[in-house]
């Protein structure tokens, strides 16, 4: 078995992560703004994604988080396991909180037009009505917009940190190869949404290059912690981080696979047989195409 010491090599892969996915960030995003719009491709290619995440959530991130934790906490609990379900019952607990706040806008946004029936006693008063409504709902249409670029930017710095905190050369690849295929959906993504606004184009930039910062300061943050951390507090660190990953990871896949279901826009068997195609491909690239000599997860030796 090889060994897997070499922090220049993880390093480099780090670096290299961060110029690909500032890179992919920004094209996505101005090309979908541009040019682009929803197609079939797109949607297949947002499943696959999320396969992909699915299977580094249940096949490396959960597998290395828990042995490293066995190795540096306690072999005598399943700690590793039990940072995951806690983080599937938090992110599912974090996204209920947001859809129930966005309905609730919704409803305020509603509930004008509920009351113009009362209101018609002039035009004058009609007229002023309308202008407050078009502008609340500007106002509105704006404020969700924005939630969803803040909500996109946390969940690339979060997915930054599990490239940066990586403590192995194949974990760190083979998180730079998820990532990579998901921020360039992400991206593609905001971008079709960023379209709708009526913002000048100016705002809608900033928002394209936020987002395509935010994945590389994730990956600074997490090279930081692991740096300034000596090897024991830096495997815990990096571990305990993968396994809340790979709960948030597999909550939100599992969610955006139902969501397709629901939605119909592809057959249900395109959906299964893309997603599982996302797995597969994440459960042979380990052992059979970036590292073929490795039998499992190595613990890395950090200086």
């Amino acid at each position: 078995m090889t060994t897997n010491c070499d922090n220049k090599q993880i390093n480099a892969v780090k670096i290299g992560a961060i110029c690909f996915t500032l890179f992919i960030g920004l094209t996505t995003t101005f090309y979908a703004v541009k040019r682009a719009k929803s197609s079939v491709a797109f949607v297949l290619a947002g499943i696959y994604a999320a396969g992909q995440f699915i299977g580094v959530a249940c096949l490396h991130l959960g597998w290395a988080s828990d042995l490293a934790l066995m190795h540096f906490v306690t072999d005598k609990y399943p700690v590793g396991p039990l940072i995951c379900v806690i983080s599937i019952l938090v992110t599912q607990m974090a996204s209920t909180q947001a859809k129930e706040e966005e309905s609730a806008q919704t409803r305020t946004k509603e509930s004008p037009a509920d009351d113009e029936a009362t209101m018609r006693d002039s035009l004058l008063m009609s007229q002023s009505i309308s202008m407050r409504e078009e502008n609340a709902k500007r106002s509105d249409e704006h404020t969700f917009g924005m939630t969803f670029v803040v909500v996109m930017v946390v969940h690339s710095v979060f997915g930054g940190l599990v490239i940066g905190l990586q403590t192995t050369l194949h974990m760190t690849v083979i998180n730079l190869i998820a990532f990579g295929v998901h921020k360039g959906v992400a991206g593609y993504a905001l971008g079709l949404d960023l379209k709708k606004w009526d913002i000048e184009f100016k705002k809608i930039a900033s928002c394209c290059i936020v987002f395509a910062c935010s994945t590389p300061l994730g990956v600074g943050i997490g090279m930081g912690v692991l740096a300034s951390a000596n090897m024991k507090v830096g495997h815990i660190i990096a571990a305990s981080f993968a396994a809340i990953a790979a709960g948030s990871f597999l909550y939100i896949a599992v969610t955006e696979l139902n969501e397709e279901y629901r939605a119909r826009r592809v057959g249900k068997l395109s959906v299964l047989v893309t997603a599982f195609l996302g797995v597969s491909v994440m459960s042979v690239i380990f052992p059979v195409i970036l590292f073929p000599g490795n039998t499992t997860h190595e613990i890395m030796c950090l200086s």
